[in-house]
C-alpha cells in the first residue's frame, strides 16, 4: 500500500496532485515567515521582558491564529488565479497586482503593528483605529527623516510584492494545469476549514492566542494580521464588555476602596483664590523629577523651586495613556474606560460635567490655551460645549520662530497666559496645554536617540514654566492666583519602571502653588497623598461651591481627609488602582477575569468599579 502511495504521489503528482503542492508549500512558508517575525519583535521589543522559553510559548499559543490567516491568504491566492483562467484582458496584470496589493497590505500592517507595540504597548486595537480619523496630527508627530525613510520603503514594498507575486503566479500555473473543478473545491474546502480553526461551533478567537496569565506572553503569540483582520473586519467600536453591563461583578456591599471610608462634611473651607491657572504638560513622567522621586536624568530641576515653594506628591497618577483622556479626567472628573477615550464619541462626552461651566457660574472668565489645532479627537467642541469662552489656539499666537510640527512651542503659549493674565480686570479660569514635549520633539535641534530628545524637550519645558513662574512672582497683579501644574499621561522611557501598564507609566508631575501664599492651606490638601487626575474635578469644585457635584461620581475630593489614598487608571482592555506602595490590574476580558478567580479584596474593588464606570458610560447616550 505504501508503495502505491509513494508511486502515485511520483508519477502524478505534479499533474493530479499541483494545487495541494503547492497550498502545502506556501502554508509551511507563511507560518515560517510568520515565526520569524514573531522572534524579530521578541529580540526587538520584549528579550528584556520574556526569556527564550516563554517567546517558544508565544509561538505555540500563537499557532491557531498563524494557521488561520496563512489558510486565507493562500485561499485568496488561488481566488486571484481563477480570476486570471477566466481570460480577462490584462489577466497577468490584474493578478500580480492583487496579489500585490494583498502582500503590501500585510507589510503595512506589520509596520504598523511594530510602531504600536514600541509606542504604545498595545498591537492594532480599537483606540488606534480611531486615531485614523485625524491623519493631519499623525502627520505632526514624523520627521523629515521619517518620510522619507517611509518613502524609500514604500517604494521597496512596491517592487517586493510585484517580484514575490510574479514567483507565485509562475509556481501556481505550473502546477495546477491538470487541476479540476474538484480539487478547487476540495482545498477550499479544507482552507476554510484550517482558516475558521476546525469545525466545532466556536471559530478562531482573539483570546486563542492569550492563554498565558503572564501580559508579554499575550501580546507577542497574538498574530499580527490576524488581530488587524479582527478588529478592522469584526469588532465594535469597544470590546465586548456585556459581563460588566449585567452589573456581574458587583461586590460593592463588600468592600469600597476606591470610594471614601467613611462620609466627612466639611464645615470649614479653605478661602477661594481668585485666578485659577491649570497648566497641562505633555506627556512628562514624573520619572524625570529628582524632588518627585524620579530614577531618570532630573530635567525638571528648575521647576524644583516652584514645588519646595508650593506643596506637591510624588504620588499623582495620570487615569489613562492619552492626551484626550487626560484632559477630560482634569476638567470632567472621568475616571476613563478600557478602551478608547470618550471624546472619540462627542454625544456621550456632551453629557459630562466640566470645571468651566462651574466658574462661569462663580462669575469668572473661562479661558483655554493651545499652540496647535483643538479640532484632534473633538477636543475643540468638547471644550466650547463645557463652558470655555476664550479658546486660544494658533490662530490667534504669533511667532514664527517658535513654531513646530504641533504648532506654536511652550514660551509662546506660556507668554500669552502671562499676559491676559496680568492685564485682566475680572477673575479667570485658565487652563493652558503644553505641547513641545511631544514626539517628533523639534524643539530640540538634535541627532540624539528618541529618548534623549525627549529629555532634551521636557529641559526646555522646565526652563519655560521657570520663565513663566519667575514673572508671575514678581507681578503682584497675580496675588491670590492658584497655579496647578500636571500632564496629560505619563511616558514609556524605555526602561523597566515606566513601561506600560507599570505604575511608574503612570506616575506624573503634580505640583501646587498659590501666588502671594506661603504653602497655602488648599495645597496641603494636595500633599503627598495619591490620587488621579479624575479627582482634581471635585476637589475644585467643593473649593468653589462647598458641597460635591453629584454627577462626577469618581471624583473624590482631595479636602476630605478621608479619601482613600488611592487612583484608578485605564489602558485598552486593563483596569486597576493604585495605592502609594504597590498597583492592582485586572484585564476586562471575561475569560482573563474568570482566570483570576478567587478574588482577593483588590480584585473585587477593581471589578465593581469597572462595572460602574461601564455602566455609567453606556447610560450617557
Amino acid at each position: 500500500m505504501i508503495k502505491r502511495v509513494k508511486q502515485i504521489l511520483k508519477t502524478k503528482g505534479p499533474k493530479q496532485f499541483g494545487l495541494f503542492v503547492f497550498a502545502f508549500n506556501c502554508l509551511i512558508t507563511l507560518l515560517t515567515i510568520q515565526w520569524i517575525w514573531r522572534f524579530i519583535q521578541w529580540l526587538f521589543l520584549f528579550k528584556r521582558r520574556l526569556v527564550f522559553q516563554e517567546l517558544l510559548e508565544s509561538q505555540v499559543n500563537g499557532f491557531s491564529q498563524d494557521l488561520s490567516i496563512a489558510a486565507y491568504t493562500i485561499a485568496a491566492f488561488i481566488f486571484f488565479k481563477l480570476i486570471f483562467n477566466l481570460k480577462l484582458p490584462m489577466g497577468k496584470t490584474f493578478y500580480v497586482f492583487c496579489i500585490g496589493a494583498l502582500l503590501s497590505i500585510y507589510f503595512l500592517i506589520a509596520t504598523s503593528d511594530i510602531f504600536l507595540l514600541h509606542y504604545w504597548g498595545s498591537r492594532i486595537n480599537t483606540q488606534a483605529l480611531t486615531y485614523l480619523k485625524y491623519p493631519k496630527e499623525i502627520i505632526a508627530s514624523f520627521t523629515g527623516l521619517i518620510w522619507l525613510m517611509l518613502a524609500c520603503y514604500f517604494a521597496g514594498l512596491f517592487v517586493l510584492s510585484r517580484w514575490i507575486a510574479k514567483r507565485i503566479h509562475v509556481n501556481l500555473s505550473n502546477q495546477t494545469k491538470k487541476s479540476t473543478a474538484v480539487h478547487y473545491i476540495m482545498l477550499f474546502a479544507i482552507l476554510f476549514i484550517l482558516g475558521r480553526g476546525g469545525i466545532s461551533k466556536v471559530p478562531v478567537q482573539i483570546g486563542d492566542a492569550q492563554q498565558s496569565t503572564k501580559p508579554g506572553i499575550n501580546l507577542l503569540a497574538t498574530n499580527t494580521i490576524w488581530n488587524a483582520g479582527f478588529y478592522l473586519l469584526l469588532t465594535d467600536q469597544y470590546p465586548d464588555v456585556d459581563h460588566f453591563r449585567k452589573n456581574k461583578y458587583n461586590y460593592i456591599t463588600q468592600i469600597k476602596p476606591y470610594w471614601w471610608q467613611g462620609d466627612s462634611v466639611l464645615t470649614t473651607f479653605p478661602n477661594k483664590p481668585k485666578n485659577i491657572c491649570i497648566i497641562i504638560m505633555e506627556g512628562v513622567s514624573a520619572d524625570v523629577s529628582n524632588f518627585l522621586l524620579g530614577e531618570g536624568p532630573d530635567c525638571l530641576s528648575r521647576c524644583a523651586k516652584w514645588m519646595k515653594k508650593g506643596n506637591s506628591t510624588p504620588h499623582f497618577y495620570a487615569t489613562g495613556d492619552r492626551t484626550n483622556k487626560g484632559i477630560v479626567s482634569i476638567l470632567s472628573g472621568w475616571p476613563g474606560n478600557p478602551w478608547q477615550g470618550i471624546l472619540h464619541e462627542p454625544q456621550r462626552a456632551s453629557r459630562l460635567p466640566n470645571l468651566a461651566q462651574l466658574m462661569l457660574d462663580n462669575k469668572r472668565d473661562t479661558r483655554f490655551y493651545y499652540g496647535g489645532d483643538l479640532r484632534f479627537a473633538n477636543l475643540k467642541s468638547y471644550l466650547k460645549t463645557g463652558g470655555f469662552k476664550h479658546i486660544i489656539e494658533q490662530s490667534a499666537l504669533n511667532d514664527q520662530e517658535k513654531k513646530g510640527s504641533w504648532g506654536f512651542h511652550d514660551e509662546v503659549v506660556l507668554n500669552k497666559l502671562y499676559r491676559d493674565l496680568s492685564q485682566s480686570s475680572k477673575p479667570i479660569f485658565s487652563v493652558a496645554m503644553l505641547s513641545s514635549s511631544h514626539e517628533p520633539y523639534d524643539i530640540i535641534d538634535s541627532d540624539e536617540d528618541e529618548v534623549k530628545k525627549y529629555y532634551a524637550s521636557v529641559r526646555y519645558v522646565d526652563s519655560c514654566l521657570d520663565d513663566f513662574f519667575t514673572k508671575v512672582e514678581g507681578d503682584k497683579r497675580l496675588d491670590s492666583t492658584l497655579f496647578i501644574v500636571t500632564s496629560d499621561h505619563g511616558k514609556y522611557l524605555q526602561n523597566e519602571r515606566t513601561h506600560f501598564g507599570q505604575r511608574g507609566f503612570f506616575r506624573i508631575p503634580f505640583w501646587v502653588w498659590e501666588k502671594g501664599v506661603e504653602r497655602s492651606e488648599i495645597g496641603g490638601y494636595f500633599e503627598n497623598r495619591c490620587f488621579s487626575q479624575a479627582d482634581l474635578y471635585n476637589t475644585i469644585y467643593e473649593l468653589m461651591s462647598h458641597e460635591l457635584d453629584p454627577k462626577a461620581k469618581f471624583s473624590r475630593s482631595l479636602l476630605r481627609k478621608d479619601h482613600p489614598n488611592n487612583a484608578a487608571f485605564h489602558m485598552y482592555e486593563v483596569g486597576g488602582i493604585i495605592n502609594p506602595d504597590k498597583m492592582n490590574w485586572l484585564s476586562t476580558q471575561e475569560l482573563s477575569i474568570t482566570s483570576e478567580m478567587p478574588f482577593n479584596q483588590w480584585d473585587s474593588a477593581i471589578l465593581t468599579l469597572e462595572s460602574a464606570i461601564i455602566s455609567e458610560y453606556f447610560d450617557m447616550h
